[in-house]
């Protein structure tokens, strides 16, 4: 059972609930934004979701070669994707139906579309692998401004949820920034594995120090867009200001410092940490600020 939630990442499934969560439970429901499903369509989307994530991972290990550790066959491993594809998609044409925005469903199948593209094509095209993910990564945030407040958009609500889709779509914006600065360090780490399978990242293409100093680059583009968000939203609160510095803004300048001093695997280990560290402290810090807001 280990096995197979490694195999299946569950630390970026849970990332990805927690991050629909907190969207939901922390942003919609406290701050009484309209939304179009009740707890259990909710629990749907997550699943759906999750679904989708899971075999898109499945389907990028079996083309990365990575099933010999989890003691799975790929015949076993694609039936899987298959089984975790269709279920997701199945699931998004049910919800969008639901909310009665059929076209919704293109929204699912861009998704398991991209995943596939991604592990069968994308991977090996430098710099286009590594936004493909961050992409998929931000839809999953995004998705939730989508299906939730699209279908709830009328005359009287349509300031509020207008409001709120704009604060949705910073936050996935954000969180794409931050999945491009993971998945370079990935690479970063990496670097002789995905040389021996002739693939071209980023840092085999440029050298680490490039990519580096990539990295050090999405990391100031992100404390801005953090910094815009506290002078637009969260000004007026000193203690939502401190949180946002604390948590997010400060760890964001200590992986720019690292940038200029990293060299060794270990190095880059700890960066691709620190940036899940910084997804996480931002999902919590949505979570929180009802608390400290209302």
């Amino acid at each position: 059972m280990i096995s197979f939630l490694k195999l299946i990442r569950i630390d970026n499934l849970l990332l990805l609930v927690l991050a629909q969560f907190v969207i939901k439970y922390g942003m919609l429901v406290p701050f009484q934004v309209p939304y179009a499903y009740n707890g259990l369509g909710f629990s749907m989307l997550v699943v759906a979701s999750v679904l989708l994530l899971a075999s898109g991972t499945l389907i990028i290990r079996i083309y990365n070669k990575e099933l010999t550790p989890f003691k799975i066959s790929e015949k076993v491993a694609f039936r899987l994707f298959l089984l975790f594809n269709s279920l997701g998609v199945v699931l998004g044409f049910y919800l969008s139906n639901l909310a009665e925005k059929p076209g919704f469903v293109a929204f699912f199948i861009i998704a398991s579309v991209l995943f596939y593209m991604y592990a069968v094509y994308l991977k090996e095209i430098i710099v286009v692998k590594n936004i493909t993910i961050a992409f998929l990564g931000a839809l999953g945030v995004l998705g939730i401004g989508v299906f939730e407040l699209v279908p709830m958009i009328i005359p009287a609500t349509q300031q509020t949820i207008m409001v709120s889709f704009s604060i949705i779509l910073d936050y996935a914006i954000f969180g794409f920034l931050l999945i491009l600065a993971h998945e370079i360090s990935k690479d970063c780490v990496h670097l002789d594995r995905d040389h021996n399978l002739g693939m071209r990242t980023i840092p085999i293409t440029l050298g680490k120090d490039r990519s580096l100093k990539i990295i050090a680059l999405i990391a100031l583009i992100a404390i801005g867009a953090a910094v815009y968000y506290i002078y637009s939203y969260l000004f007026a609160n000193s203690t939502a200001v401190i949180l946002v510095l604390a948590t997010v803004v400060a760890p964001l300048i200590y992986l720019i410092i690292k940038c200029f001093n990293a060299e060794k695997v270990k190095a880059f280990r700890f960066m691709a940490a620190l940036v899940k560290m910084i997804i996480l402290t931002t999902l919590l810090n949505i979570l929180f600020f009802q608390f400290i807001i209302l």
